[in-house]
């Protein structure tokens, strides 16, 4: 990505994943997940310029596609633990080289023969076309229930963003929990909230008026959670940092 672009393009979200850390244009800040320190810029010649040894600012804008960051199937590492749990971070299954992850569909297939709409009709509609989809679809639905975008993506991911409002909804082929990217797409955007289904059922964020976007962010890119699976573990962390971080949260099972 060019530097203008990327210059005028972070301004529009929370935040934006460079290089695997956080940046935040608003307080020119990058924030590093290894050692939770965060590199303050007095300005953008600064931040360009910023490399440690091993991580160079300029090199990892210029590899971004987008400062949007696609949704993912969920794929957490693990690591041992005491008797049937074990603990997991947040991960995503790796992209596969050559995939087109925005086909654009149309939406009014969605629309049509409904004489009202809802979120609920919205997400059945979904489910009843792609929970057993083996590539990754998505759509954003507003509070009316109307759906706005349609989009059809790879065996792993989806590029789609929800505007203000909007929810986003999206499958799983393996029927797994959020991936990383999932939840940190939504933190970055102004979208209500995110959906992620498959065989197993519905997993839905949505976002209160106390929702904090980069504390949120943060807490997802450090997370150590515990669980009998990655879904488990995925889903007791997002049951108990409701209240911290401001959002609601719900697994709907099929």
């Amino acid at each position: 990505m060019e530097r203008s672009r990327f210059e005028a393009d972070s301004r529009l979200v929370e935040f934006c994943e460079v290089g695997g850390r956080l940046f935040t244009a608003d307080d020119m800040e990058l924030w590093n997940p290894e050692d939770a320190k965060t590199v303050t810029f007095p300005d953008w010649d600064a931040a360009f310029a910023y490399h440690d040894g091993t991580y160079s600012f300029a090199d990892n804008v210029k590899a971004l596609r987008s400062v949007l960051i696609d949704e993912n199937g969920g794929r957490g590492a693990s690591s041992s633990g005491k008797g049937n749990l074990k603990t997991f971070r947040f991960g995503h299954a790796p992209h596969k080289g050559g995939e087109d992850l925005g086909k654009t569909k149309f939406p009014a297939e969605f629309n049509d023969g409904e004489k009202t709409q809802s979120f609920d009709k919205a997400l059945a509609k979904f489910r009843r076309k792609h929970a057993s989809s083996d590539t990754e679809y998505a759509i954003t639905v507003d509070e009316q229930g109307y759906v706005h975008q349609y989009r059809h993506g790879g065996s792993t991911a989806v590029q789609i963003a929800g505007r203000k409002g909007q929810m986003v909804i999206h499958n799983h082929p393996d029927g797994g929990a959020f991936s990383d990217s999932d939840l940190l797409s939504t933190a970055q955007t102004p979208a209500k909230g995110i959906v992620a289904t498959g065989k197993k059922g519905s997993y839905i964020v949505r976002k209160t008026q106390k929702f904090k976007a980069k504390a949120f962010a943060k807490g997802v890119k450090t997370a150590q959670m515990q669980g009998i699976g990655y879904d488990d573990a995925v889903d007791k962390w997002l049951t108990a940092n409701q209240q911290k971080y401001g959002y609601k949260y719900e697994f709907r099972k099929a």
